[in-house]
């Protein structure tokens, strides 16, 4: 999901500046939150500049890039996306948690079913 977020900011550089904003530390991979930093500076051209023996870095831009033909670039496709970012974190959280042996809060649980009815909506 984050790499199609990220495409859908180089689809739409005007709404997409504004999306990267809100692109919570949170959301996203190591390698997410290096391509979203990155992309904050290069929407105009994404490619240009990155130094290309940063293999990872290279390889998710050129990803984010060919697939900003692809993914819609629409403030509801954004807000989806963000959404099921959100509660991709919220599972990995959860997760983290029983692994660890720990009960998670009450309030991580609903947190989840709060954003999974919200997704239904907006799909709808």
């Amino acid at each position: 999901r984050e790499r199609a977020l990220l495409g859908m900011c180089v689809a739409d550089p005007k709404l997409g500046r504004e999306v990267l904003g809100r692109i919570g530390d949170e959301l996203l991979t190591p390698l997410g939150l290096r391509a979203r930093d990155w992309l904050a500076g290069h929407l105009a051209d994404p490619m240009e500049g990155i130094e290309r023996d940063d293999e990872a870095l290279v390889s998710v831009i050129s990803a984010v890039v060919m697939s900003a033909g692809v993914e819609p670039a629409s403030r509801e496709a954004y807000d989806l996306n963000l959404m099921q970012l959100e509660q991709a974190s919220l599972e990995r959280r959860i997760s983290e948690l029983e692994r660890s042996g720990a009960d998670p809060p009450v309030e991580l649980h609903r947190q989840r079913n709060l954003l999974a009815e919200r997704i239904v909506r907006a799909r709808s």
